[in-house]
């Protein structure tokens, strides 16, 4: 079953009440699942993000106590889980969009390349991009194909490019899109303006790269002492506090001040990954929000899995 047909039907089987946070989510979503273009709407989307949230809510429990043996971890866990899970998912459409047009924008210079070699031979700006629509140009192939059906048909350059000059997010995509569309509309000579477009986003990569580079280790550091390193500690802790109640013959603490303990350890290892997540999407791609949305819901995860891990192991031992 394609992915599309999946959504619809789930969400023509779960229809959500008409609150306003739902409506929120899902306009939210609409521009970058408008920019990915496979056809699935933003209520759709929105009703499978809270679908799916639920069911693992539900199906985490018995499992999540089965083998922490602590109705307190396993409501913990299952909860914290299930939040993750719906972050990621309603992200989940925004990082492909910020993908989408990260890669188109790689691709940007090779086809500015070819279509202003072939312009140079023609003058004609709707024969250069037929010719260059052929050839493979990454991820702007796709969008480049359907933009020139769209004008063959229609005529209409300023709707045939909306979506690349309106819907893709790197601003070079959207200028160099924006100035073909010129061309179009009024027969203006753009070559010169596209090569240096060109140029600059070549560089511009050659600089993310370098920088990416250079700060490789010290982003799986983080991720390390983030996702691993706190998380173990903490659960280490929390293993100290049982110990000292075994040795004492008697509770130190009440079961709900213990249970109020667990929670405020695994709070606080969530912000850390959190404030981990929003540095390292700010030096790696110069946005705080993409990194929450592509690294904090998997560290998170297996941050909580090792202070669960570690508590019933703990607690087995004790």
């Amino acid at each position: 079953m394609e992915m599309r047909t999946l959504v619809a039907e789930v969400a023509r089987k779960a229809r959500l009440p008409e609150w306003r946070m739902f409506a929120l989510m899902a306009a939210a979503n609409a521009r970058p699942l408008d920019v990915l273009g496979n056809g699935i709407g933003a209520r759709e989307w929105t009703t499978l993000m809270v679908t799916g949230t639920l069911t693992s809510f539900i199906a985490l429990l018995v499992p999540t106590y089965v083998v922490t043996n602590s109705p307190e971890l396993a409501l913990l866990f299952a909860t914290i889980t299930a939040l993750l899970l719906g972050y990621a998912l309603f992200m989940l459409p925004s990082l492909l969009a910020a993908r989408r047009s990260e890669e188109m924008e790689r691709a940007l210079p090779g086809f500015l390349s070819a279509l202003v070699s072939v312009y140079s031979t023609t003058r004609n700006m709707r024969t250069a991009l037929i010719e260059t629509a052929d050839a493979d140009h990454g991820a702007v192939s796709r969008e480049l194909r359907q933009a020139v059906t769209h004008y063959e048909l229609t005529g209409d350059e300023g709707e045939a490019f909306r979506r690349l000059t309106n819907g893709v997010q790197k601003k070079n995509v959207k200028a160099a899109f924006e100035l073909v569309s010129a061309s179009l509309a009024t027969g203006i000579d753009v070559s010169d303006s596209l090569n240096l477009l060109a140029k600059g986003v070549s560089a511009s990569l050659e600089a993310q790269d370098d920088k990416n580079a250079k700060t490789g280790i010290m982003t799986w550091s983080m991720v390390s002492a983030s996702a691993f390193f706190f998380p173990f500690i903490a659960a280490i802790g929390y293993d100290a506090l049982l110990m000292l109640e075994k040795l004492n013959g008697a509770p130190l603490y009440a079961d709900s001040e213990k249970g109020l303990l667990l929670f405020t350890l695994a709070a606080y290892a969530l912000l850390s990954v959190a404030q981990d997540a929003m540095f390292i999407g700010s030096v790696r791609s110069n946005s705080i929000a993409r990194g929450m949305a592509a690294y904090f819901p998997l560290l998170a995860f297996i941050a909580m899995l090792v202070m669960a891990v570690v508590v019933r192991m703990g607690g087995v031992l004790l």
